[in-house]
């Protein structure tokens, strides 16, 4: 009886286990005027989401931001780890967004193709975004791209058909049990 209770567990952890950070992945950056190089006052806060395509040839780009100093003027995503500065790889277009200094991306989501080096910069948070405004034309709030380990609402009913599976063939060993007795 142990046997099948630690064997239920065993299932029960590898069907709730994250997979991996490959396709069909979101990137999360949380953008801030300390990330800049060099640092800037900027109390302005923003963040970029990147949806992976399973096929992991395009992205899709979402992008907002609130409180910047001043009007924004471009936003892009470059190449380059923390503190570096890097070539732009996809410039996003500002849209409705411009000059505003609450604001997002227009449209949105905005969608690039990838390649797979680029692809592998991306998972090794080797990508950026970078919003740009008239003050701080070089950037005034910059984040980091990181996988993020998202739940799908999938998972949900599975988790929960599996507690009260679990549940109820604890029910039925203690009501054993206790005939046994």
């Amino acid at each position: 009886m142990r046997r099948i209770t630690w064997r239920l567990m065993v299932v029960a952890v590898l069907a709730l286990a994250p997979g991996s950070a490959r396709a069909g992945s979101i990137f999360i950056a949380h953008l801030s005027g300390t990330q800049e190089k060099p640092l800037d006052p900027s109390l302005g806060t923003g963040k970029a989401v990147v949806t992976l395509n399973n096929a992991e040839t395009q992205i899709s780009v979402e992008l907002n931001w609130k409180k910047i100093f001043s009007g924004a003027t471009a936003a892009d995503i470059h190449e380059g780890g923390p503190g570096q500065r890097g070539s732009i790889l996809f410039p996003l277009e500002l849209g409705g967004g411009a000059g505003k200094i609450d604001g997002s991306i227009d449209p949105s989501p905005q969608v690039f193709n990838i390649t797979p080096a680029q692809v592998a910069a991306l998972e090794h948070s080797l990508l950026y975004i970078d919003l740009h405004s008239s003050n701080y034309p070089a950037g005034e709030i910059r984040g980091q791209f990181l996988a993020s380990v998202a739940e799908p609402t999938s998972l949900v009913p599975t988790a929960t058909a599996l507690a009260l599976g679990l549940l109820g063939y604890a029910w039925r060993c203690r009501a054993r049990r206790a005939r046994s007795r």
